[in-house]
């Protein structure tokens, strides 16, 4: 005989919550009545289908429990559903916000505190309030209503604080307690001032300094403190660090010099004290201070802009442009390739660009008045060699073609008859100058030397500076000279210089004793570039006779006035390019000449810059007398190494190659410093192909 289910035909299914509302994690009873006798019941809640299931007794009711799940906030429907007879019972549940756990619970200014929290609005966002601070931090909740964020506690009296998540969009609230306890005296880093010297108003592609005024508001010493510079979210020059220790109350500035770029108008300026967060301060949300800095050019100067590309289409940092004509300037590209030289009279230049490594390039450009002009220049590697005749008819070079500006009259005649079919290069032309020009976009990759031509074989060189200065004081001016030793056979030159512009001003540069082998003219070209601390000089035989340097072996005499005493300083070499009239590179080393040599005697405040890198080298700084450099990667291999570095200069440049002369590939790298004493110092650096 089939089974029948007898069904409450009195009582209509309802059901009972208790409670009617709660947080996630609530455990909820609930009970119904009215439907069949001893049938199954399942039970939803909001979006969780069958979240319990439980059996009537024999009069069709029920009780049972379930606990809240995840849900985000708000009245949530309960069903309850008879499997046999089909009867349904509904009723409400609100579930309200909560702050799940706040970790730590106590701690003192500066500590770091995680809130989490559910029951909030789906995807909302969320204030959350610390005690007498509004807004401390803001976050945004899950689609299911969860949550979780990270701040500092600021300064506040000590004792027990609300925390208190507010929901944006349901404005539904809910807080917990942490407990402020009294800490220990700490500094309080704040950029209480920004000046421009000499103004707030300059030039495009001039110099301005821009001056962080830094005071401690805290109550204990600071030491070790960076400080960092924005033209609004682009980093402008290197990280500075504040010499000493900034007691409370105390207020020092610190400055840096940086080229006005574009955009032509008004530029926001910050600085930003301890960026990385190393000091631990009573507040972390006051290290940020700006100001506005106004870019102009004037209506009868011009500008030129542009950036310097690969072959490959990629940027090349570190490249020296410079600009000859009516006027001259000079500058280096960014790690975007990017330069810019401003304050330029109107009228037709010559573009120089080169790179250690690179072909140079020169081009003519034209300065229009109240224009910024823009020029992309592309660079070839010398990787590669060039293009050669039969060994018959033609040397073969080292590389293909002079380094040094060469100029001459009716330049597009000339042009026109060196880029020809003929095979030789009409030296006796070229050398007759008047404008620079650079032979590399001139010649061919297939020419000759003309078999009349004698030439001589030089010797290696060695080109140094010297002084007799090592400790200057301030406005001290002095002489530093050029000195070439052993150099007969000399068929031109490009030499590059840099120094500290804060430090030192090149006042003059005066021309030795050249002369080439039949008593011809020479000339010496200069560019001085005292905003950034370059300084260029190129050396030309005006006939077709190598030079020689008669004398002591001087090229040229600097004249330099000192701008602050007691500082260390270095006037180094950049690049020096000298070639014989076989176009060989005759220069075999370089020294560079330091004043104040005794300030680094240990390797404490030893360094390497950038770090990581993106370029293709990496600056050691502050390097004491005879510092031996490895490197090694995280094998333990030893890939790069330099000994008994000369004590008379403080930096050593590193292209990123290992001793084979091999580009290191992308990695983690520890670097090892050694002094003449036997102390080391050791660190990683990164590097990102």
């Amino acid at each position: 005989m089939p089974h029948l289910s007898i069904y409450n035909a009195v009582v209509k299914p309802k059901i009972k919550l208790i409670p009617a509302s709660g947080t996630v994690g609530s455990i909820i009873t609930i009970s119904g009545e009215g439907f069949g006798k001893e049938e199954p019941i399942g039970i939803d809640f909001g979006s969780a289908a069958m979240i319990a299931t439980t059996n009537t007794g024999a009069k069709g009711s029920f009780a049972t429990t379930f606990k809240v799940n995840t849900q985000f906030y708000g009245t949530k429907t309960v069903a309850a559903t008879g499997s046999i007879s089909g009867f349904l019972a509904t009723n409400i549940f609100f579930i309200d916000p909560r702050i799940i756990m706040v970790t730590p619970t106590s701690g003192s200014i500066g500590v770091k505190i995680t809130v989490t929290g559910d029951g909030f609005g789906e995807a909302e966002g969320i204030e959350i309030d610390f005690g007498q601070t509004l807004t401390i931090t803001t976050t945004t909740a899950t689609p299911v209503g969860t949550f979780e964020t990270m701040f500092t506690v600021d300064t506040q009296p000590a004792g027990v604080k609300t925390i208190t998540a507010k929901g944006m969009t349901t404005l539904a609230i809910a807080t917990a307690k942490f407990t402020i306890t009294q800490s220990q005296p700490l500094p309080d880093l704040v950029v209480t001032g920004i000046s421009f010297y000499p103004s707030a108003t300059v030039e495009l592609g001039k110099g301005v300094k821009i001056g962080a005024i830094i005071t401690n508001h805290g109550d204990a010493i600071a030491r070790g403190i960076m400080v960092r510079y924005y033209d609004g979210e682009i980093m402008i020059g290197r990280d500075k660090v504040i010499g000493g220790s900034l007691a409370p109350g105390e207020t020092k500035e610190k400055k840096i010099h940086w080229k006005a770029g574009l955009p032509i108008g008004t530029h926001t300026i910050r600085v930003v004290v301890d960026p990385e967060n190393t000091i631990i301060e009573s507040n972390e949300n006051n290290n940020e201070g700006h100001s506005i800095l106004v870019v102009v050019l004037p209506p009868d100067k011009g500008a030129i802009s542009g950036t310097v590309m690969g072959v490959d289409n990629t940027p090349i940092a570190e490249v020296v442009v410079s600009i000859c004509g009516n006027n001259s300037g000079i500058d280096g590209t960014n790690i975007d390739g990017k330069y810019i030289i401003g304050g330029l009279t109107p009228g037709k230049y010559m573009l120089s660009v080169f790179k250690q490594g690179y072909f140079p390039e020169v081009k003519k450009v034209t300065i229009l008045a109240g224009k910024v002009s823009y020029d992309t220049v592309s660079l070839r590697s010398k990787a590669g060699k060039a293009k050669m005749a039969s060994p018959e008819s033609r040397t073969e070079f080292d590389q293909l073609l002079p380094l040094f500006a060469v100029a001459w009259d009716g330049i597009e005649s000339k042009r026109e008859q060196l880029t020809s079919a003929e095979t030789e290069v009409n030296f006796e032309a070229l050398m007759s100058a008047t404008v620079v020009w650079n032979w590399a976009t001139l010649i061919t990759e297939d020419w000759t030397i003309p078999e009349d031509r004698e030439v001589e074989k030089g010797s290696k060189t060695t080109v140094r500076l010297t002084t007799e200065i090592a400790d200057v004081s301030s406005g001290q001016e002095f002489e530093v000279k050029i000195i070439a030793d052993m150099v007969e056979d000399l068929m031109g030159a490009n030499l590059w210089l840099r120094l500290d512009p804060e430090i030192l001003e090149i006042a003059s540069i005066s021309e030795s004793d050249f002369l080439t082998k039949n008593g011809g003219k020479t000339r010496l070209f200069t560019t001085i570039d005292n905003e950034l601390g370059i300084i260029k000089l190129s050396i030309v035989a005006f006939d077709s006779q190598p030079m020689g340097i008669t004398g002591s072996g001087e090229i040229a005499t600097i004249k330099v006035i000192t701008k602050s005493a007691g500082l260390p300083c270095r006037m180094n070499w950049v690049e020096c390019d000298m070639r014989n009239s076989f176009n060989e590179k005759i220069l075999s080393s370089t020294r560079g000449f330091a004043i104040n040599q005794s300030t680094y005697q240990d390797l404490r405040q030893a360094h390497c810059y950038p770090n990581p890198t993106t370029a293709d080298s990496i600056i050691f700084d502050k390097l004491p007398y005879h510092t031996d450099i490895r490197i090694f990667n995280i094998a333990g291999e030893l890939v790069y190494s330099m000994d008994d570095f000369n004590g008379d200069a403080f930096s050593r440049t590193w292209d990123c190659r290992n001793n084979s002369g091999d580009k290191l590939a992308s990695g983690i790298y520890i670097y090892m410093l050694k002094d003449q004493n036997g102390n080391t110092k050791r660190g990683k650096l990164g590097m990102v192909r």
